[in-house]
């Protein structure tokens, strides 16, 4: 997954900055556990 700063801060609602944040996180915690199983 390639992420973009740029990308991201381009968003206004910190509300709807704050989910994004949530899932990128989520989704790179269940790849990183993807990989090492």
């Amino acid at each position: 997954m390639k992420l973009n700063l740029k990308d991201l801060f381009q968003f206004t609602d910190s509300a709807n900055f704050l989910q994004i944040l949530k899932n990128l996180e989520s989704q790179m915690f269940y790849s990183l556990i993807m990989t090492k199983l």
